[in-house]
């Protein structure tokens, strides 16, 4: 398949002239929003897969008279389909026999400033909800030699660019800087092997001087960037890089869910043993503290495999996480079968909750309590989530630790009323379907009322008409829900 894709550029050429031929209505530049200062060049409508690139002024660069440079292409290419990113485009649509929407931008704004959180940039979260198939991360030439503790920076800055990415199927090629510099290709190096994408050196490339547009331009920080010849160099190795990517279906919520936490069994003060799954940065930055989500599950996903428990509503969260590249600690427990979180049938109108938790919600908690000890945890922005069995285990672990938890989102499940008066400073977002067969809408209604009434201003409910009971679907699936749970803080 690599000679394929390689040689596929022989009529990669031809097709290139297309994107700024017939297309070049459909083409726009400039920026995403007003705010914004990522350069953008794209194509969008009308393909069968999606390519994206993120690179510099060799990706894209807009008209700067002053240096001697007119165009709004990859610097130094003689035309737009000569330029690296337009080369990888049309390689690929040679290869595939199909035509590509594609995104370019110009991220040296990010790469001068690589400690940004990528988390908190627009167009990065954009650009993963918008799935591309293919994508490029090729930077590194505008950041500064860097030190050990730059370097690890850097490191991070790279995977947590390309992990959304990565985690949603895309394949993906980081390639290292065209201006050799050994200790940013080895961050570059490290990032790729940090998320499962495909590395490739452009050194030696950028040291061959007839990669270069030497002699054709005055300025020499212009002539110093790759001219056409370095430019399918460069386009030729990207395609390499795809080709020896894995042919891998885009993954599941529940793959990105395993492969971003650990099996681990927790032994609990009184002896026995509950199978959970955790998730940490990888990289934690001294002195930071991170939200910790807790999940817990409904009761299909009883068991001891110590996978089920993520499977609904745990890797919907997951997944919206990493496409976002939220950095957080996130423990989801694991109830036997047989067994349940707490002492309570859930057809029942209304309960008490017991003096002491079930066994299982008992080690579930000292997981909890463990968790935000052990791991850099910000205690003001812990919170809880859970579906069915876990809607009730959500309301009493609120019941039982009200200071603990900043924020909750129940899901069909039910509290004990005369516990409300302790819950009023808590943010609380409840769901229901009104049509629940299996727990009645009145266990989550009966709480946000008592809530209400005993004065709390914090508490939201969404019942959803017609929906029985499966009311996680059109919750989880809402990045809204997520994005409101992160934004709340103990005290707020």
């Amino acid at each position: 398949m690599r000679k394929s894709l390689v040689a596929g550029l022989a009529v990669a050429c031809a097709a290139a002239a297309c994107l700024a031929g017939d297309d070049a209505t459909r083409m726009k530049s400039g920026m995403m929003n007003p705010g914004s200062k990522l350069g953008t060049v794209e194509r969008i409508g009308g393909g069968d897969f999606k390519v994206l690139v993120y690179g510099n002024s060799i990706a894209l660069h807009g008209p700067k008279p002053d240096i001697g440079w007119t165009n709004n292409w990859g610097m130094a290419a003689s035309a737009p389909e000569r330029d690296f990113a337009h080369l990888v485009v049309a390689g690929l649509e040679a290869k595939l026999g199909r035509k590509a929407d594609f995104r370019i931008r110009n991220l040296a704004v990010l790469e001068r400033n690589f400690t940004t959180n990528v988390a908190t940039v627009a167009e990065i979260a954009a650009d993963a909800n918008w799935k591309p198939d293919y994508v490029v991360v090729a930077i590194g030439e505008n950041v500064k030699s860097l030190g050990k503790a730059e370097a690890s920076a850097y490191r991070r800055f790279l995977a947590d660019l390309a992990r959304p990415f990565a985690a949603g199927g895309s394949k993906v090629v980081l390639r290292s800087p065209f201006w050799r510099d050994a200790v940013k290709a080895e961050c570059t190096a490290k990032a790729a092997a940090d998320v499962g994408a495909v590395y490739v050196d452009a050194g030696p490339i950028g040291a061959s001087a007839d990669s270069k547009a030497i002699g054709l331009f005055s300025h020499a920080g212009v002539a110093n960037h790759p001219g056409d010849l370095g430019m399918k160099r460069l386009a030729d190795l990207i395609l390499s890089g795809f080709a020896a990517a894995p042919r891998a279906p885009r993954a599941s919520g529940l793959e990105v869910a395993c492969r971003m936490t650990k099996p681990l069994v927790w032994k609990g003060s009184d002896g026995g043993t509950l199978p959970y799954r955790l998730h940490v940065p990888e990289h934690p930055e001294p002195g930071r503290l991170y939200p910790l989500v807790v999940h817990m599950h409904g009761a299909g996903s009883r068991g001891t495999n110590n996978v089920d428990q993520i499977k609904t509503g745990g890797s919907d969260f997951l997944r919206w996480a990493a496409s976002r590249g939220e950095e957080f600690v996130f423990v989801a427990p694991q109830c036997p079968k047989g067994q349940t979180w707490i002492a309570s049938p859930w057809s029942a109108r209304e309960h008490r909750m017991e003096e002491k938790p079930t066994p299982w919600l008992g080690r579930a908690l000292e997981i909890i309590e463990d968790a935000v000890k052990r791991y850099p945890v910000d205690p003001d922005r812990v919170y809880v989530m859970g579906i069915s069995m876990g809607g009730y285990a959500t309301w009493e672990l609120l019941q039982r630790r009200p200071k603990l938890f900043a924020a909750a989102l129940p899901c069909c499940g039910g509290g004990d009323t005369t516990l409300a008066p302790n819950l009023t400073d808590v943010a609380i977002w409840a769901f229901h379907g009104d049509a629940d067969n299996v727990v009645p809408v009145y266990r989550s209604q009966s709480m946000v009322d008592a809530i209400r009434a005993a004065g709390g201003r914090k508490i939201r409910y969404r019942e959803y008409p017609g929906v029985k009971h499966n009311s996680w679907t059109p919750t989880f699936t809402d990045p809204k829900v997520f994005e409101w749970l992160f934004a709340q803080r103990r005290g707020n």
